[in-house]
């Protein structure tokens, strides 16, 4: 067994290209035809948002994966615990439960969550951070960090409990706010203490963190804690076939154009530490053309492609060990 490319469907929900939304069969359809073995789908509409899917929704989708042959590696949610106002954790801790049953109806085996997801927006029809990310920060600015530490903390272990009974992975991403890195969400797995609370260990998480002694050495703490995985960015490809990064052009700014991450070390952790999951494509980041709109659909199916190949060529360094 080794670890196993897979595309994200946030990558079609209409957000991030000048495009219709796929629907979940049809982004089936499409991961398939890029050649991914394996899907995950975001608890967003117009995917996997539970009330939006009724009992025979939900057979069909199970229905569909079988007919095209495509294993449905995880769920994706969007929450945020970090909040100090009961009502908004107490909604967001049912929304995550609410998917849990989901997984557990889709047979997914892994819940990817957040401690605090700021959230997206639509502005004249393309999709945006800028409006959520700034919001975050300004509301409830006397909330201290170990306040927005302690609500995730209790949050986790509510729906952990029901992880546990359907027998579902929660894969925590290290994504910020209130974690920074993969070693603050193994100390968040820590104190939770259920092997049902995992890690999403996403080398773009690492953020500043980027040597490759920190890397491996991250990876080697985290061991079999380590359930899920995404990577994104953008590529070019070279006249012999192979691909290399390349920068995401006109992005929000100069941190998410430049994307220097180190898969390299991060794919290198993977093998040596045994990790055996999806590792999963994400289209994620607003990038635009040169007359302000975001790129087409057409652009954003060539970077999945060269994306998936760029992964497999990592890998293939250590497939034959």
């Amino acid at each position: 067994m080794k670890p196993k490319v897979g595309l994200y469907s946030i990558t079609y929900a209409g957000m991030w290209y000048d495009g219709p939304a796929l629907s979940i069969k049809e982004f089936i359809d499409k991961a398939k035809g890029l050649g991914f073995p394996g899907v995950e789908l975001d608890c967003r509409a117009p995917h996997a948002l539970p009330y939006l899917l009724k009992e025979r929704d939900r057979k069909e989708i199970v229905a569909h994966l079988e007919k095209r042959d495509v294993e449905l590696s995880a769920l994706a949610a969007n929450n945020d615990f970090s909040s100090p106002v009961t009502e908004h954790r107490d909604a967001n801790i049912q929304m995550v439960v609410d998917m849990i049953r989901l997984c557990k109806d889709l047979g997914a085996p892994v819940l990817r969550i957040f401690t605090a997801w700021m959230g997206s927006s639509k502005r004249d029809g393309m999709g945006t951070y800028e409006i959520a990310r700034p919001g975050y920060d300004r509301a409830f600015p006397d909330t201290t960090f170990s306040e927005r530490w302690q609500y995730c903390l209790e949050a986790f272990k509510i729906v952990t409990k029901y992880a546990e009974e359907d027998g579902v992975i929660l894969a925590l991403q290290n994504h910020p706010p209130v974690v920074r890195n993969s070693m603050d969400c193994l100390t968040m797995a820590n104190e939770v203490n259920s092997p049902n609370f995992r890690l999403s260990f996403d080398i773009s998480g690492e953020r500043a963190w980027q040597d490759t002694n920190w890397v491996l050495a991250a990876a080697r703490r985290i061991g079999d804690c380590w359930a899920h995985s995404h990577y994104g960015g953008d590529y070019k490809r070279n006249p012999d076939g192979t691909v290399e990064k390349s920068p995401l052009g006109r992005a929000m700014g100069p941190r998410e154009g430049n994307m220097s991450w180190n898969h390299e070390a991060w794919v290198q952790a993977m093998y040596e530490v045994g990790y055996k999951g999806y590792v999963n494509y994400e289209g994620c980041t607003p990038t635009y053309t040169s007359t302000g709109r975001l790129i087409p659909m057409k652009v954003m199916d060539e970077r999945v492609e060269m994306g998936r190949d760029y992964m497999l060529q990592l890998m293939s360094k250590y497939d034959w060990k």
